[in-house]
């Protein structure tokens, strides 16, 4: 494997050397050579730095980020920018919007791995796969249908539809009912809403596998799908920036990057990538708030494994001690507490060590609710006890809907209000 990445880094940096202006005014400065340059020789680069030098970044000249955004704003994506290049923009949650281009075969490269490593149950002559997301925009999920729509050999083994959230629930279901997708993927609340939908006999679907990306999927989450649908539930990693970036198949404790296709330095507050698969955009040593967290050598198959917790680092709240000193808990760490009869949660740091967690009962466990939320704050006492946090005050309260934002199709599984104060 690492000879692999070897591989793919000197075809990249020697490539960057001689076509980016960025890159190559960075080497000479810094004395750096193709031969011999690794990622950390680099500086790190920021989503601001790749706005401000967009235009000498890339490799092609022709690509400006003026025309970029005027190309965008016309909101047209059957054309490639340019007649070649695909555009995926950024939603800003994380901080800035951004723009990042690729050409097909590096939009293929760069997507494979979660095709091809995913568990996606029985084979079949040819699969259905329904995406429930946007039909017609720039985020790289409807832009990897809307390419893979156009591939004949891709579409010889896979039908795809996307199925737009930007129409009712109920027309979103119908057409999951009449399509009978054999594989369905989207944002992880969005596809606990169709499992409700199952389970309450609005529709009948028999996938052979749920794939869930874009978003946290809660353990929690995991098993009321896995429970509804009978089938396997995986735990897609990726990024506008990096594509594909790692997979949690059905049964996996921890999660397994894709080093063969990116560079990955994890840090205990960002992480940093390193793409080798795009060369229009080059991405050198890249910084993500994601926070990931390395599961043991030893567990490595022979890609780097992390935890399933992944989270932004400026999404962390901080809780004050009996002795004054700030720990830091990342919601997620929350999600293997929760007791069954919790099929999804989503908390609220309302102030310093006031916090509230909005829980949503599975409704074949409605009669056992007391039960479930006394075990909900015993389990949650004790937590913050063995942190050295027993001067809080936790809030539950019984929610009957996921907290989704229909705008962007995620759920806001945390809300920090005042976090330090």
């Amino acid at each position: 494997m690492l000879s692999v990445q070897e591989k793919y880094w000197r075809k990249l940096v020697q490539y960057v050397f001689d076509r980016s202006p960025y890159y190559n005014r960075v080497m000479k400065e810094r004395g750096l050579l193709p031969s011999s340059a690794i990622p950390t020789d680099f500086p790190i680069l920021t989503k601001k730095i790749v706005l401000d030098q967009f235009d000498e970044l890339v490799t092609d000249p022709k690509i400006k980020l003026k025309s970029v955004h005027e190309y965008v704003q016309k909101g047209d994506t059957s054309t490639p920018y340019l007649g070649r290049y695909h555009v995926l923009k950024t939603s800003g949650t994380s901080g800035l919007p951004g723009y990042f281009l690729s050409k097909s075969e590096e939009l293929i490269a760069g997507v494979s791995p979660s095709v091809a490593r995913g568990d996606d149950g029985p084979w079949r002559r040819k699969k259905r796969l329904a995406l429930i997301g946007f039909n017609s925009n720039f985020t790289g999920s409807s832009q990897t249908m809307s390419f893979s729509n156009k591939i004949w050999l891709a579409k010889m083994f896979i039908e795809y539809r996307v199925i737009s959230i930007e129409q009712p629930i109920e027309q979103v279901l119908k057409e999951l009912n009449e399509f009978q997708p054999h594989i369905m993927s989207g944002f992880s609340k969005l596809l606990l809403l169709v499992a409700d939908a199952q389970r309450n006999g609005k529709i009948k679907i028999t996938p052979d596998a749920i794939n869930s990306g874009g978003e946290q999927l809660l353990e929690t989450d995991r098993r009321y799908l896995k429970d509804t649908f009978k089938c396997s539930v995986n735990n897609h990693y990726g990024s506008t920036e990096g594509f594909s970036m790692g997979i949690s198949r059905d049964g996996d404790s921890s999660m397994e990057l894709f080093e063969d296709h990116l560079i990955f330095s994890l840090n205990p507050s960002d992480t940093h990538i390193t793409n080798l698969h795009n060369f229009t955009m080059p991405l050198i040593r890249y910084e993500m708030q994601d926070v990931l967290v390395p599961r043991p050598i030893t567990e490595a198959k022979p890609f780097i494994r992390v935890e399933n917790l992944i989270g932004r680092s400026s999404e962390i709240p901080y809780f004050i001690t009996e002795d004054k000193n700030q720990v830091t808990v990342h919601p997620l760490a929350f999600d293997p507490l929760m007791p069954e009869g919790v099929k999804s949660f989503f908390m609220v740091c309302e102030q310093s060590n006031v916090v509230c967690f909005h829980l949503l009962i599975d409704s074949q466990f409605a009669d056992k609710t007391d039960d479930i939320l006394k075990n909900t704050q015993n389990v949650l006492n004790d937590f913050f006890k063995q942190k050295g946090i027993s001067n809080i005050e936790i809030k539950l309260n019984i929610e009957n809907t996921y907290n989704i934002d229909y705008q962007s199709g995620k759920s806001r599984f945390w809300q920090i209000i005042n976090p330090t104060q």
